[in-house]
C-alpha cells in the first residue's frame, strides 16, 4: 500500500438540491434554520466503519437546504467512493449538539440517518502525468451529484418521524397530519447495531386529519427508536 502525501486528499460539497430537501418530520413542509435541527455528515471505508466526522451543516435560507461546505476527507485521495452517513436531529433549542447526545436523551427526540455509498468520485488534487505535467484538481462533487437521495428509513416511502425514548417504560406521544384511506405504520426497533431491524408495532388508517399516538417505550429495553411509516 503507497504512503498519501501531504497534498493528497479527497474534497466532497456538503449540500443537498432541491430535489433532496429536508422535509419536517410530520412531513407538513420543510425544515427552516429556525427550527434548530443539526446535520452532521460522515464517512468511512465501509458502512461497519462510518467514525470520520466531516462537521455539520446549517440550513440556509431556502427551507429543506443546508450547506456545510467543501469538506476534506484526509485519508482519501480524488476519486475514492467513500461510504458516506448523513444524520440529523432537533438540537432541543441548542441542548443536544452532537448524536451521541441525542441517542442519549432521555425523551424523545426527531432523529434520522442515512447510509449510502458515494457513486461519483470524490474531487481533489490528482497526481501529474508522468512526464511530470500537472493536471488539475477534480471538482468536489455535490451530495447529489454522488448519489445522495434525501433522508430515507427502510422502508424507503418517505421522510419519516423517528423517535428515541431513552427511558424504559416512558410514556409520550406525538402528531402527525395523517393522509386520507392510507395506512400509517409504527415501527420500533431497541438499536442501531447490526442486526437489530424495525418491528411493526401496530397500524393507522388515516382520516386526513391532525391525529395523535400515545406511545409506551418496550418496558423489556432500556431504550427504543420509533418511526412513523405512512405514503408520501
Amino acid at each position: 500500500m503507497g504512503v498519501l502525501s501531504a497534498s493528497e486528499y479527497g474534497t466532497l460539497n456538503f449540500i443537498n438540491s432541491r430535489s433532496t430537501r429536508v422535509m419536517e418530520p410530520c412531513g407538513t413542509g420543510y425544515i427552516t434554520a429556525e427550527m434548530g435541527y443539526r446535520v452532521e455528515l460522515l464517512w468511512g471505508t465501509s458502512d461497519a466503519a462510518i467514525s470520520h466526522s466531516l462537521g455539520y451543516a446549517s440550513f440556509t435560507e431556502v427551507p429543506g437546504i443546508f450547506n456545510g461546505g467543501v469538506v476534506t476527507l484526509a485519508g482519501a485521495v480524488a476519486g475514492d467512493r467513500p461510504c458516506m452517513e448523513i444524520r440529523i436531529w432537533d438540537t432541543q433549542g441548542g441542548t443536544i449538539m452532537n448524536w451521541s447526545q441525542a441517542l442519549a436523551s432521555t425523551g424523545p427526540i426527531h432523529m434520522a440517518v442515512h447510509t449510502w455509498w458515494l457513486t461519483a468520485g470524490l474531487g481533489g488534487p490528482k497526481p501529474p502525468l508522468p512526464d511530470g505535467t500537472p493536471v488539475p484538481d477534480a471538482p468536489p462533487p455535490s451530495l447529489a451529484d454522488g448519489g445522495f437521495t434525501g433522508i430515507a428509513f427502510y422502508p424507503m416511502l418517505c421522510p419519516i418521524p423517528l423517535l428515541n425514548a431513552a427511558s424504559r417504560g416512558a410514556l409520550f406521544q406525538f402528531e402527525f397530519d395523517s393522509r386520507v384511506d392510507y395506512r400509517h405504520t409504527l415501527r420500533f426497533r431497541p438499536s442501531f447495531d447490526p442486526g437489530s431491524e424495525w418491528e411493526c408495532l401496530s397500524s393507522y388508517v388515516g382520516d386526513g386529519t391532525r391525529m395523535t399516538i400515545v406511545v409506551t417505550n418496550d418496558l423489556a429495553t432500556p431504550s427504543g427508536f420509533y418511526m412513523l411509516e405512512y405514503p408520501w
